[in-house]
């Protein structure tokens, strides 16, 4: 996964803890469309995207962006979800 950092981002969304070596073959979009990344310490990932606010209203689309990110987290290894709306 690319790394991707918005000049605006005000905050970082977590989808998911993984194991690091955990991999996803094509670029996922995440909330409001932004790259999702994997941010690697030790035997750890944290799934993340950048955001521009500090809260995500539950808003149909943002939930199935959600979601979207977890299925195909979910399909490629084994993850830890986070709840919607973690910032």
């Amino acid at each position: 996964m690319a790394r991707s950092h918005s000049k605006a981002a005000q905050g970082v969304y977590l989808y998911a803890v993984s194991k690091a070596s955990v991999r996803i073959d094509e670029p996922l979009a995440g909330i409001a469309g932004g790259s999702v990344y994997a941010l690697v310490e030790g035997d750890l990932a944290a799934i993340l995207s950048d955001v521009d606010q500090d809260k995500i209203r539950p808003e149909r689309r943002n939930i199935a962006a959600h979601q979207d990110v977890l299925r195909r987290l979910t399909a490629a290894d084994t993850v830890l979800p986070m709840a919607f709306g973690t910032v």
